[in-house]
């Protein structure tokens, strides 16, 4: 992974790299329903500091499960749970010349549903992000998402009348 890291970074020194996931967290999970990472996840990024220090960007994945993720408050403690353990790695990075860029990544659709997120929970997720300050956010799609002219149509309609309007917002 180290190794991956040098060589792209050779190749593309403008480009924000690092791997998807990291640092992980596992917070707000059907196993583990508190805010924050568990103490094991901390340690275990740690241990893994290596990648951090080499990593121009951190990835996060916020990806939200209606039915275990089933309040506002949720949410928001699985947002700030993930990108507070991407300021703590990064708040530990001494001898770093830039200090990597937090970059989320979000699904618009529930993973358990496959519906596309409520406009109240995408507002969320957006001012949550905004708050905490993150360098911006990926957002991610399957190509089940534009597989046929309705999903098109479904993602333009939720783009046009849902993530366009809270965007502009902010």
């Amino acid at each position: 992974m180290q190794e991956t890291l040098y060589l792209v970074k050779e190749l593309r020194p403008a480009a924000k790299w690092g791997y998807y996931a990291y640092p992980y967290c596992f917070n707000m999970a059907q196993n583990n329903m508190e805010s924050d990472c568990s103490q094991q996840v901390v340690q275990e990024n740690d241990r893994i500091k290596w990648l951090f220090t080499t990593s121009t960007a951190y990835y996060p994945s916020l990806y939200f499960s209606q039915s275990v993720l089933t309040s506002e408050k949720m949410i928001i403690q699985m947002i700030q749970g993930r990108l507070k353990e991407s300021q703590r790695i990064i708040s530990t990075l001494n001898k770093v010349p830039t200090k990597p860029k937090v970059l989320p990544y979000i699904w618009l659709k529930y993973r358990d549903t496959n519906e596309y997120m409520t406009k109240e929970d995408l507002s969320t997720i957006i001012m949550v992000l905004k708050s905490m300050k993150a360098d911006g956010v990926i957002i991610w799609g399957s190509s089940k998402d534009v597989n046929s002219k309705k999903s098109c149509q479904l993602l333009h309609d939720y783009v046009e009348n849902v993530l366009g309007p809270i965007l502009l917002g902010y």
